[in-house]
């Protein structure tokens, strides 16, 4: 893959261990992916509970949940890749 930089996002953070701070959290991740808008694809790589709060899907260990931002800024999933057979 050509990625860009990589960045550390603490809205991305992990939302079971900072449950104190979940609703926070998760309104920062989806402020990172709405202000993504027009500046290509964004892959976050995150966990499994941070990407339920954001998309409602929980996902497979390794799986990948593919988003798109409607033009009211609502994430709306589009899709799911399964993750790499072992």
């Amino acid at each position: 893959m050509d990625l860009g930089p990589v960045t550390v996002e603490p809205a991305f953070s992990n939302i079971v261990v900072l449950s104190e701070q979940r609703d926070e959290i998760v309104e920062a991740g989806r402020t990172v992916i709405r202000n993504w808008r027009n500046k290509g694809t964004l892959l976050v790589v995150t966990h499994g509970a941070n990407i339920s709060a954001l998309t409602g899907i929980s996902p497979a260990p390794g799986e990948a949940v593919v988003v798109r931002i409607g033009a009211s800024g609502a994430i709306a999933p589009v899709g799911r890749i399964p993750p790499p057979e072992s």
